[in-house]
């Protein structure tokens, strides 16, 4: 895939790249086994994180469905990339239930 298409394809599903990408490290090459494994993996950590205390919170509380949204763990992203679109978003569910329900929530 041309490198433009491939920046606007990322651009499209929300990922934003700060440094200049590398288009092997946003889509690795794999077996359909590996990314079957990957997959499985990532949806792991969705339901990990929904089934955290923030998430619940949250989608109790009447979150924004914006914010209860999960990353795609399809093949849009690298390993290091997918991390850190969970982190974040874990993140901004941890600092909505401590703006809106008024006390941190520790993991």
């Amino acid at each position: 895939m041309p490198r433009k298409a491939r920046r606007r394809q990322l651009r499209n599903a929300g990922v934003h790249i700060a440094y200049p990408p590398n288009l092997t490290e946003l889509m690795p090459e794999a077996s359909p086994k590996t990314w079957s494994k990957r997959q499985d993996h990532r949806r792991e950590s969705i339901d990990r994180i929904k089934s955290s205390l923030p998430f619940r919170l949250a989608a109790i509380s009447g979150a924004d469905r914006e914010l209860l949204v999960a990353p795609d763990p399809e093949r849009l992203v690298s390993k290091r990339q997918w991390e850190i679109l969970t982190q974040q978003w874990h993140r901004k569910l941890r600092k909505w239930c401590e703006e809106n329900l008024g006390k941190p929530i520790s993991l």
